[in-house]
């Protein structure tokens, strides 16, 4: 007899709806691996109702992502007109906690920033109020992830970075963003770049929106962690998985 497979690897694009996880469940499966860090797309609440453990990747690219950051900023810093040596310059790093984020610090005071966290998360990480920090940043790094379970629920950051939190903004600064594209409305991140309100912007993930022809921001395709090193590790951990 053929022994059923128990645990279920699932891709980040894979339809799981309740019928797709009544049909695991009768096939022996209860335990789900999800091939991506992200679960933005999932019904966490649900999977747990049904009875189903569930795993995501843990860290395999947070250097890669930290150092697409820095990619971004030279880039724009070089081509979209601000010319500004990075060492002195004010970095905050919204997100600061975690492992993203937490690169990114280390390598900003590499190059000699003067280098501030903030996590809403883990209040320890955060020396000063947001809106003091936002009134001082010249670049701003925002590292936090689209959506994350709280143990009892999504919490979900879509429009996380709002107006109000646009006008607490002093230094006209870079704003680089390695995360989801909803984190910041295109048309507010468009009408703050046309106002004068932000220098430049960087995100990664190409947007279908008329703000992809603006020369002050840069686009790349979700693909920040893609290095040898982070698809090793990334290739490593589902392995292990789908051996179980």
């Amino acid at each position: 007899m053929t022994k059923k497979k128990r645990t279920h690897v699932i891709k980040y694009q894979d339809s799981l709806t309740e019928q797709d996880l009544k049909d695991l469940m009768r096939k022996g499966c209860n335990n789900l691996f999800f091939e991506s860090m992200g679960i933005d797309n999932r019904d966490i609440g649900l999977i747990q109702k049904m009875g189903f453990k569930w795993e995501n990747l843990s860290d395999y690219c947070s250097s890669s992502v930290a150092e697409w950051c820095f990619y971004a900023l030279h880039k724009l810093n070089r081509e979209a007109g601000v010319r500004r040596e990075l060492k002195g310059q004010t970095a905050v790093v919204i997100g600061s906690a975690g492992n993203i984020g937490g690169k990114v610090m280390d390598i900003a005071k590499g190059y000699g920033m003067n280098c501030f966290g903030y996590d809403e998360k883990y209040p320890s990480h955060t020396k000063k109020r947001l809106n003091k920090l936002l009134e001082i940043a010249e670049i701003l790094f925002i590292t936090i992830p689209s959506a994350y379970w709280d143990g009892e629920k999504m919490v979900r950051n879509d429009g996380y970075f709002d107006r109000a939190k646009f006008m607490m903004l002093k230094r006209k600064p870079v704003i680089i963003n390695p995360a989801r594209i909803g984190l910041i409305d295109l048309d507010l991140a468009m009408e703050m770049l046309d106002e004068g309100i932000i220098s430049a912007y960087a995100l990664d993930e190409w947007p279908n929106h008329r703000i992809s022809v603006y020369t002050k921001c840069l686009f790349t395709t979700h693909n920040a962690w893609q290095t040898k090193e982070a698809r090793a590790r990334r290739m490593e951990q589902v392995s292990r998985k789908r051996k179980r």
